[in-house]
């Protein structure tokens, strides 16, 4: 089999930044702790089990969190990376931490998450927290930040070039600097980067670049769908206020749709989507998939293994192991005072 990742949101500890525009002590946790069921049979909230609402601003804590990522056998996590530009970083501590505890052996590598923070969750998505800049005179910078972590022995590289995902290469300004980085990190290093593109959003100018095309669920998946967008549209003018509800089923039939799209490219990972509920940030303006994360995955592995020579991908990934607030995780958890044991599901589903 070919290794397993999984996103891994480091949002789990305050900053003066959501300290501001959220509230003192905000992190991951406060949307997830106030939840509620909003429409019968609605599976929420998941909640930590004997609630572990970890801080991972505490090293001891990320050196355990990150030990449950290697003994529920995932190969290595991914970084939401949050590089602003014009001196702006954030959510930084907990890939820092890796990186000076030699003592922890997961593997890990960087999603850029390159887009503005807004106050979107409230419906203020002009007011911006952080802006995202593309400056090319800042390259030099953002590669002597990235260089620790790319030079880590733990870094995962495939055929000796360090993974580094760029979440939104359609953003005005990217594809320029995006190559500027590339050519630029050849030049003082020696080697290239590979990077990571999602699938609905690659494009012929960076396709020149040693890059792989990487689902992105549920948007490319499940937002080309016409009877979702019909929902959403319905959604909106709903005097009900209902999220928008897919079917586990429903889901599963698009995701082959999916697969069957992308497997003519030799560079395609097909990512697996643990859950999804956006309703704790969004409320009634949120989306559901339906069903448990055992149904998820399993269901969406077994098209994996259908419609793709699964030993030929260069890994799978899987979204996320922790993104609690959008309701995709692989940690356990409780519903309704009912505890469910994720932590043999990727042994006995994809290994």
């Amino acid at each position: 089999m070919p290794p397993i990742y999984a996103y891994f949101l480091p949002q789990f500890y305050s900053t003066p930044e959501n300290d501001k525009y959220w509230g003192k002590g905000f992190t991951e946790w406060t949307n997830v702790k106030k939840a509620k069921p909003l429409f019968e049979g609605h599976k929420r909230p998941l909640l930590p089990i004997d609630g572990d609402y970890y801080d991972l601003s505490d090293p001891e804590t990320v050196k355990r969190v990150l030990q449950n990522t290697v003994d529920i056998g995932l190969d290595g996590v991914a970084y939401w990376y949050y590089w602003f530009g014009e001196g702006k970083k954030t959510l930084d501590k907990v890939p820092n931490i890796h990186l000076r505890d030699l003592s922890i052996k997961q593997h890990y590598f960087f999603a850029w998450a390159n887009a503005p923070w807004t106050l979107s969750w409230i419906g203020k998505e002009k007011e911006v927290i952080f802006n995202q800049y593309y400056n090319v005179e800042e390259i030099d910078a953002h590669i002597d930040d990235l260089l620790p972590y790319f030079q880590d022995e733990r870094y995962i590289k495939l055929n000796s070039k360090p993974l580094y995902q760029l979440n939104n290469p359609l953003a005005d300004g990217a594809i320029e600097y995006v190559i500027m980085l590339h050519e630029r990190f050849k030049e003082r290093e020696g080697i290239e980067i590979a990077w990571i593109f999602p699938s609905f959003k690659t494009t012929s100018e960076l396709s020149v670049l040693p890059h792989y095309r990487i689902g992105f669920p549920p948007e490319d998946v499940r937002d080309k769908s016409k009877t979702f967008k019909r929902r959403k549209q319905l959604a909106s003018i709903n005097p009900w206020k209902k999220p928008v509800v897919t079917s586990t089923d429903e889901y599963i039939q698009l995701f082959k749709k999916h697969l069957d799209l992308n497997k003519k490219f030799k560079n395609f990972v097909p990512t697996i989507l643990s859950g999804w509920d956006t309703t704790y940030r969004y409320q009634n303006s949120g989306s559901v998939i339906s069903g448990t994360i055992k149904e998820h995955i399993i269901s969406q592995t077994e098209c994996i293994k259908e419609g793709l020579e699964i030993e030929t991908l260069p890994f799978i990934m899987i979204k996320a192991y922790n993104e609690w607030a959008e309701g995709n995780i692989l940690e356990n958890y409780e519903l309704n005072g009912e505890k469910y044991d994720l932590s043999n599901v990727i042994h006995e589903v994809l290994k």
